[in-house]
């Protein structure tokens, strides 16, 4: 004979569903393994391609030699904030709550920073006219960067505003 558990159905509902946790935990250490090598690739100048590319990229607009490796360095540390968070979100940390939004948020200013002091680089390097402005801009508008930013900036505030309402159902759980 089969016995039930009148209350199972309560305890269900009383534990809260951590399916996403968990998925959030492999996404954000996929993005932190991918901003790692991307940092490391733009502090290198790797990103412009051959060699050949990059010195002539550094030859007409010199002023990208300095703005590469800082936001480098700034992906990499990036990366290294989303290590440390993903430990603190799989420990269910309580700051882990308030560092994630953080990701987020500093992932996409890095991402307009980063498009902003390349219009300004391009910009000054190329002779500061309006017509040196107007090619950096459409330089900027052709090569995908400014939808990259854009889909960063959407992707960030839906993720925010996602984990906002789930981890609010679930503050409990973390200590």
């Amino acid at each position: 004979m089969l016995r039930t558990d009148p209350n199972a159905i309560n305890r269900l509902r009383e534990k809260p569903n951590m399916v996403w946790h968990y998925i959030l935990l492999v996404i954000l250490l996929v993005i932190s393994v991918f901003n790692f090598f991307y940092g490391s690739r733009i502090t290198g100048g790797k990103h412009y391609g051959s060699s050949a590319e990059m010195e002539a990229v550094y030859f007409y607009f010199p002023g990208m030699r300095i703005v590469d490796p800082v936001f480098g360095w700034f992906c990499v540390a990036l990366a290294t904030f989303g290590f440390v968070l993903v430990y603190l979100l799989y420990r269910k940390k309580k700051q882990s709550l308030i560092l994630l939004p953080l990701l987020f948020a500093l992932n996409a200013a890095g991402q307009v920073l980063y498009l902003v002091a390349d219009i300004v680089v391009m910009s000054k390097d190329a002779g500061d006219t309006a017509g040196a402005i107007k090619e950096s801009l459409g330089q900027i508008f052709f090569s995908g960067a400014l939808v990259q930013v854009i889909v960063t900036l959407a992707v960030s505030a839906v993720m925010i505003v996602f984990n906002r309402i789930y981890y609010d159902k679930r503050k409990d759980l973390f200590s």
